[in-house]
């Protein structure tokens, strides 16, 4: 991308923040990653508000409960499955054996189906490198 092209980017990116969009409501518009949009603002010196929207410490699903442990949502009985992965399974089927669930907007706790893609642990590895890294 060149620096103008850049450049345009970064205030468009300023813009629909101050006016009150979210990280992720932008990197939807944007075709981007929140995470990304957010280390835009940073760079910027454009400090990032706290979420609005209470996260919710317990989620149901097909009957079970799932407490927020960490980064994930874990089932409180056993087997303490992840929620994103049983969401996953109950529309895709079992997962194929070598392969994890991938949140596409790298958010944890966007378990909606259509945020979730069943891939190969090595994929799944390289995906992670590749966003986190920028490249």
């Amino acid at each position: 991308m060149s620096k103008e092209k850049d450049g345009d980017l970064q205030e468009r990116i300023e813009v629909m923040y101050e006016m009150g969009e979210s990280c992720r409501g932008i990197g939807k518009i944007i075709g981007m990653d929140r995470m990304r949009v957010s280390k835009f603002l940073k760079s910027a010196g454009i400090e990032i508000r706290p979420l609005q929207i209470p996260i919710a410490p317990y989620r149901h699903f097909n009957g079970r409960k799932y407490r927020l442990d960490g980064r994930y949502y874990r089932a409180t009985t056993n087997p303490e499955t992840y929620l994103h992965v049983d969401i996953w399974v109950s529309h895709h089927g079992p997962l194929p054996e070598g392969w994890e669930v991938h949140h596409e907007d790298l958010d944890r706790l966007n378990n909606d189906i259509t945020n979730l893609k069943g891939m190969e642990k090595s994929e799944h590895m390289k995906h992670h490198h590749y966003k986190t890294r920028g490249r």
